[in-house]
């Protein structure tokens, strides 16, 4: 089952849900995104033909059985009206999906996450160790 998305979490394109979001409703700290819920500015906004990347909104479809503050709950893998799936939820909150997208959304999200926080360089093809992890190929 895929994770339930919060206020701040990413979508493919990385665009973050903003408001509105739940009144009393908090996961990890954080309100629930909704139907509706504005997306941050992302990709390609401000580009000739990319205005879809500009306002967009969260589409769902959410939840079939989780209703929350009269909205169904956004799973990972919901679509944007852009078209990005929803990718980054709750680490450990998770819901029944509407649909398949669930686990190539989590797949997305991980990868999305990893390249986020640095794990992929740019100039790179592949993972870049950070001081203090473990590497197994650098065991001496």
């Amino acid at each position: 089952m895929p994770a339930i998305v919060r206020q701040g979490d990413f979508n493919l394109g990385g665009g973050i849900t903003v408001w509105p979001v739940t009144k009393k409703t908090i996961v990890n700290g954080r309100p629930l995104a909704k139907p509706g819920t504005v997306v941050t500015p992302h990709v390609c906004c401000g580009a000739p033909d990319c205005e879809i990347h500009c306002v967009a909104v969260v589409l769902g479809p959410g939840s079939p059985s989780v209703i929350i503050e009269g909205s169904n709950a956004i799973p990972v893998g919901a679509i944007d009206s852009c078209g990005h799936s929803r990718v980054t939820g709750s680490p450990d909150v998770i819901i029944p999906g509407a649909g398949g997208l669930g686990m190539l959304a989590s797949i997305a999200g991980a990868a999305f996450s990893a390249y986020s926080s640095g794990f992929f360089s740019a100039a790179s093809s592949g993972p870049v160790a950070k001081a203090g992890s473990y590497n197994p190929a650098l065991k001496s």
